[in-house]
């Protein structure tokens, strides 16, 4: 017993008052702001509403008292009844409203909730999307979304409602005795603290088991995604990933139902101990009525007010432990509308370029990933001419990739400072420094949406101009593939977004129309982040070069493991280990014959030698 009220104080301490009334108010604002009509017409329904109950018990009384008369009058009978019925209709057309209401005001708040949600997604740094926490709270967070947001937004409606009930009911129950109204108190509260432990118990137990819930989701991904089918049937390793599924789904039920049973024992003991001073309070009303010290129709009204008063202490409870479920969701919602970005849009000065390409500088570079302990990069120091035709090359886990989102301020360096026409990038508005560039990432985004939107989703403002977008997939290569389409331009790629959609795109289609959407832009700088990593070293050669002239008179910067697909910039940085081991044109770092040149060796003769040795096995078949 001890242990039950120790946990119950821990939960009502995590609900302070201040905590409390903070979410409260922040769902509330939301609510109103959502369906503020609908509120309104629920506080009207529930004025209406809080005086059914007294009403109808009054009119019970009085048709049982009418019954057991000798002198009764059957006028009055038909009134009583004509009035019941007239308030059991009233009743359902209320049911019904606040049925429709409650819906309406669950579906905007939930709508209201996701576009915060969202619109708080677009402008977060990047970083928080890097970080395996953020899942966790992602998954929170649809928790939260899935939870009935009317429930806790209108809870003081509904709880007003409850209490002005209850005062009228205790009212009426202490014309019979007021000691009946404490004993039934006694016996419905212990049910209020337990209410707030299970949830409280629920909710932590729900945030403890998102790793495995991870589990699980990543294994129906796996089962469910085109990209994994082809494998798993050639392989048959479909049966390998149930197994997983299974053991992660039987770690997590085995924990759920261990708490749930010993959730359900804290709650019938409290069921019990209310139902038995509910029993005592009613066999004490029946007694009074059975020595003819009350009427039939009085003991029919004050057991109706202990019910009523029972009942209404319950909904009360109801409210107060699902709204405690929900403070604590709103608490996490709070938290990640509240998560602050680094790198604020809108703060800054503009760059002022006339679309010619800035300098850019790496004075001192250092960087390392949030909650990482080694650094990525260290130490770092280069420059870019306006127009120069620029390489990053290394090996795997070099930083090149890390470089392109500190240039771009997709992310602030640790340490040092980017300079952008010799001003500190930090100056400038993120938006100024973002229009500058033109990148094709490594890892590029695959839009379910139509070829068009496709190629125009780096510059929405000139999605309708039909010339702009056929000449960007007239010059990667793609117009004899768009033209066999029935809707052209506006097909659907994939069928996630619309079910007329194509199967896909092979990845060379797809790597183009990602290179059609970077040209499509207007830019000062273009990036190639190694996105033909997939492709064989001669056609990787060909994008680049096609790339490299396609940014003519812009600069470009190209990045990439193979050092035979770059020869054509103007300078190439080579990065080891996160700093800059040699800088300059192809030829002069081949005479140099450091690092650079053992590793371009050492692939070319890698190449030369499968070469050779498709050329022999050619010969021989």
């Amino acid at each position: 017993m001890s242990m039950i009220f120790s946990n119950i104080k821990s939960a009502l301490k995590l609900s302070n008052i201040n905590i409390t009334l903070k979410n409260y108010i922040f769902i509330m604002k939301i609510a109103f702001f959502s369906a503020k009509k609908f509120f309104l017409i629920l506080i009207g329904v529930s004025i209406v509403n809080m005086s059914i109950p007294p009403i109808t018990l009054y009119l019970g009384k009085k048709i049982l008292d009418i019954l057991v008369s000798p002198e009764n009058e059957k006028s009055d009978i038909t009134i009583i009844i004509t009035l019941i019925v007239g308030v059991g209709l009233l009743t359902s057309i209320i049911g019904s409203i606040y049925r429709a209401i409650n819906s309406f005001i669950n579906q905007l708040i939930s709508n209201h909730i996701t576009n915060i949600i969202l619109k708080k997604a677009i402008i977060l740094d990047l970083k928080y999307f890097d970080t395996p926490t953020y899942y966790e709270q992602q998954k929170s967070i649809e928790r939260a979304l899935s939870g009935n947001w009317e429930t806790l937004a209108i809870s003081s409606i509904h709880y007003v409602n409850a209490l002005i009930s209850l005062i009228i009911m205790i009212g009426i129950l202490s014309n019979l005795n007021i000691w009946l109204v404490p004993i039934i108190f006694v016996g419905v509260l212990p049910t209020i603290f337990v209410g707030i432990y299970v949830r409280n118990k629920e909710f932590y137990f729900y945030t403890h088991q998102i790793p495995e819930m991870r589990k699980i989701d990543y294994i129906k991904f796996v089962l469910t995604n085109p990209q994994f089918a082809k494998e798993i049937k050639l392989f048959q390793s479909g049966s390998y990933f149930m197994e997983k599924y299974n053991k992660a789904f039987g770690d997590m039920y085995k924990e759920r139902k261990k708490l749930q049973i010993f959730l359900l024992i804290r709650e019938m003991g409290a069921s019990i101990l209310s139902a038995i001073t509910m029993g005592g309070c009613q066999l004490y009303i029946a007694l009074k009525a059975f020595s003819k010290i009350i009427t039939i129709g009085d003991y029919s009204m004050f057991f109706g007010a202990a019910e009523n008063i029972a009942k209404n202490l319950n909904m009360a409870i109801s409210i107060v432990s699902t709204s405690y479920e929900q403070m604590l969701l709103a608490d996490v919602l709070g938290d990640y509308i509240n998560l602050k970005s680094d790198i604020e849009l809108g703060e800054g000065i503009n760059i002022n370029s006339n679309g010619a390409s800035p300098t850019i500088e790496f004075k001192n570079v250092s960087f390392k990933y949030t909650d990482a302990s080694n650094y990525v990069l260290k130490g770092l120091d280069f420059k870019i001419s306006p127009g120069e035709k620029v390489a990053l090359v290394g090996l795997n886990g070099a930083g090149k990739t890390t470089i392109i989102k500190l240039m771009t301020r997709l992310y602030d360096v640790t340490d040092g400072a980017v300079f952008v026409n010799d001003k500190d990038i930090k100056v400038y508005k993120p938006e100024e420094i973002y229009n500058l560039y033109s990148v094709v990432f490594q890892d590029y985004a695959k839009y379910g949406l139509s070829i068009k939107e496709n190629i125009a989703i780096g510059n929405l403002s000139e999605i309708e101009n039909r010339d702009k977008y056929e000449m960007a997939a007239k010059e990667v290569g793609l117009t004899n593939i768009i033209d066999k389409l029935p809707n052209k331009y506006e097909s659907y790629i994939t069928k996630l977004y619309d079910m007329s959609g194509l199967s896909d795109l092979s990845v060379g289609e797809w790597q183009k129309l990602s290179i059609a959407r970077a040209f499509f832009r207007p830019a000062s700088l273009y990036i190639l982040d190694e996105p033909t990593a997939s492709l064989d070293p001669k056609i990787e050669h060909e994008v680049f070069e096609q790339f490299v002239k396609l940014s003519k008179g812009k600069t470009s910067i190209l990045i990439s493991h193979r050092l035979s697909s770059v020869c054509m910039v103007d300078k190439i940085f080579f990065l080891k280990g996160g700093k800059i081991e040699e800088s300059g044109s192809h030829d002069e770092l081949i005479k140099l014959g450091g690092e650079y040149a053992k590793l371009f060796n050492l692939q070319a003769s890698k190449y030369i030698q499968n070469n050779n040795t498709l050329k022999n096995e050619h010969l021989n078949h």
